[in-house]
């Protein structure tokens, strides 16, 4: 018997290879992955060197230079719910702006 809703819809398909290596052959795809890798990469290098850079280099002792980091990463955060909170509202009160925020 089938009950409304109550069995999981199970996924049948198969990944192969093949598969997996078409999404590459799509223009835009490649488009979002080479932005992707541009927008991650530096943030992972910042992440990853600037604490030691700021230590080592620029001589301002690991807790100063883990301030920089840690107000870096809060900034970001604060940007990030900022930026959703405004652009809900923008989107709720004229959608046609929202393009405005996001390339501003």
């Amino acid at each position: 018997e089938k009950g409304g809703g109550s069995e999981a819809y199970q996924y049948r398909e198969r990944v192969t290879p093949g598969k997996a290596l078409a999404i590459f052959l799509v223009p835009s795809n490649l488009l979002v992955f080479g932005q992707g890798m541009c927008g991650c990469v530096p943030w992972a290098v910042i992440g990853t060197f600037l604490n030691d850079y700021l230590a080592q280099d620029r001589k301002m002792g690991v807790h100063n230079s883990t301030l920089v980091l840690t107000s870096l990463s809060l900034g970001g955060c604060v940007g990030v719910f900022s930026g959703g909170l405004v652009g809900q509202w923008l989107y709720n009160t004229r959608p046609s702006l929202v393009p405005l925020l996001m390339g501003g």
